[in-house]
């Protein structure tokens, strides 16, 4: 699956980290970048402001979810996909 161009601008915008090591790394997502939980906050908002997707936590893992930009991508485009079959489009 190809990785949103959008979801890379986000997650640079929260890490200097190239963006072959967000492909690449076996890492946890949160420790490649480098991020503690407010800023975990800050990257979710911004995500769901993006994209339009709602991250809750009694209904989503989110550390399964922020586990890699694999698991990350694959949530957003699945509710994006999810809204626009929808919506009709």
């Amino acid at each position: 699956m190809t990785v949103d161009p959008r979801l890379f601008c986000i997650l640079r915008e929260f890490s200097d980290v190239a963006v072959t090591d967000f492909v690449t790394s076996t890492e946890n997502l949160r420790d490649i970048m480098g991020l503690d939980s407010m800023l975990l906050v800050e990257l979710q908002l911004r995500i769901e402001d993006e994209f339009g997707v709602v991250f809750d936590p009694t209904v989503h893992d989110l550390a399964q979810i922020f586990l890699d930009i694999d698991n990350l991508n694959a949530f957003v485009q699945a509710h994006v996909d999810g809204r626009n079959r929808k919506l009709g489009g």
